[in-house]
Protein backbone atom coordinates (compact mmCIF):
# COMPACT_ATOMS: atom_id res chain seq x y z
CA UNK A 1 0.00 0.00 0.00
CA UNK A 2 1.39 3.25 -0.62
CA UNK A 3 1.27 6.05 1.41
CA UNK A 4 -0.54 8.92 1.09
CA UNK A 5 2.54 11.22 1.22
CA UNK A 6 3.97 9.52 -1.19
CA UNK A 7 1.10 9.10 -3.76
CA UNK A 8 1.77 9.94 -7.35
CA UNK A 9 -1.00 13.21 -8.54
CA UNK A 10 -2.34 11.10 -11.48
CA UNK A 11 -4.02 8.10 -12.03
CA UNK A 12 -1.45 7.33 -14.58
CA UNK A 13 1.60 7.81 -12.58
CA UNK A 14 -0.48 5.45 -9.78
CA UNK A 15 -0.75 2.80 -12.60
CA UNK A 16 3.14 2.79 -13.77
CA UNK A 17 4.27 2.75 -9.80
CA UNK A 18 1.60 -0.50 -9.03
CA UNK A 19 3.00 -1.86 -12.43
CA UNK A 20 7.00 -1.29 -11.51
CA UNK A 21 6.82 -2.59 -7.92
CA UNK A 22 4.67 -5.87 -9.41
CA UNK A 23 7.42 -6.40 -11.95
CA UNK A 24 9.99 -5.84 -9.62
CA UNK A 25 8.63 -8.34 -6.93
CA UNK A 26 7.79 -10.92 -10.02
CA UNK A 27 11.56 -10.34 -11.07
CA UNK A 28 13.12 -10.99 -7.72
CA UNK A 29 10.72 -14.14 -7.26
CA UNK A 30 12.02 -15.23 -11.01
CA UNK A 31 8.47 -15.53 -11.67
CA UNK A 32 7.30 -16.76 -15.13
CA UNK A 33 4.14 -15.92 -15.31
CA UNK A 34 1.54 -13.34 -13.25
CA UNK A 35 -1.86 -13.14 -13.22
CA UNK A 36 -4.30 -10.20 -11.94
CA UNK A 37 -6.72 -11.19 -9.53
CA UNK A 38 -9.12 -8.54 -7.91
CA UNK A 39 -11.78 -8.64 -5.89
CA UNK A 40 -15.87 -8.59 -6.91
CA UNK A 41 -18.09 -5.96 -5.47
CA UNK A 42 -21.75 -6.76 -6.14
CA UNK A 43 -24.35 -4.25 -5.63
CA UNK A 44 -26.61 -6.62 -3.52
CA UNK A 45 -24.36 -8.22 -0.53
CA UNK A 46 -24.50 -8.26 3.36
CA UNK A 47 -21.69 -5.49 3.56
CA UNK A 48 -22.95 -3.01 1.16
CA UNK A 49 -26.77 -3.19 3.16
CA UNK A 50 -24.70 -2.54 6.64
CA UNK A 51 -23.27 0.00 5.26
CA UNK A 52 -26.08 1.58 3.85
CA UNK A 53 -27.94 1.17 7.30
CA UNK A 54 -24.81 2.67 9.12
CA UNK A 55 -24.86 5.54 6.65
CA UNK A 56 -28.70 6.13 7.63
CA UNK A 57 -28.33 6.39 11.13
CA UNK A 58 -25.21 8.31 11.40
CA UNK A 59 -24.08 11.88 10.15
CA UNK A 60 -21.29 9.80 7.70
CA UNK A 61 -21.41 11.14 4.18
CA UNK A 62 -21.89 7.83 1.19
CA UNK A 63 -18.69 8.30 -0.81
CA UNK A 64 -18.89 9.43 -4.53
CA UNK A 65 -18.18 7.47 -7.45
CA UNK A 66 -15.09 8.46 -9.21
CA UNK A 67 -14.99 7.80 -12.85
CA UNK A 68 -10.95 7.87 -14.77
CA UNK A 69 -11.17 9.64 -18.17
CA UNK A 70 -7.38 9.86 -18.52
CA UNK A 71 -3.75 8.96 -17.39
CA UNK A 72 -3.23 13.04 -16.54
CA UNK A 73 -6.48 12.71 -14.19
CA UNK A 74 -5.68 14.02 -10.75
CA UNK A 75 -5.81 11.25 -7.75
CA UNK A 76 -8.36 12.09 -5.22
CA UNK A 77 -6.95 13.36 -2.27
CA UNK A 78 -8.87 11.97 -0.18
CA UNK A 79 -8.15 8.31 -0.97
CA UNK A 80 -9.47 6.46 2.09
CA UNK A 81 -12.50 7.67 1.20
CA UNK A 82 -12.08 6.88 -2.42
CA UNK A 83 -11.42 3.28 -1.94
CA UNK A 84 -14.37 3.29 0.54
CA UNK A 85 -16.54 3.26 -2.55
CA UNK A 86 -16.94 -0.17 -4.86
CA UNK A 87 -17.39 1.35 -7.72
CA UNK A 88 -14.15 3.27 -7.70
CA UNK A 89 -12.57 0.44 -7.14
CA UNK A 90 -13.71 -1.49 -9.54
CA UNK A 91 -12.61 1.42 -11.78
CA UNK A 92 -9.33 1.56 -10.75
CA UNK A 93 -8.58 -1.79 -11.50
CA UNK A 94 -10.32 -1.79 -14.63
CA UNK A 95 -8.04 1.33 -15.66
CA UNK A 96 -4.85 -0.53 -14.30
CA UNK A 97 -5.95 -3.03 -16.44
CA UNK A 98 -6.59 -0.79 -19.68
CA UNK A 99 -3.70 1.28 -19.47
CA UNK A 100 -1.12 -1.81 -18.98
Amino acid sequence: MILQSKMPPTFGQLATLYLKTIANVAHRNSTRRLHLVADRYPTVSIKNAERAHRTKSSKVTVPHTVHIYSEEQRVPMQWKKYLACGQNKKNLIKFFVESG
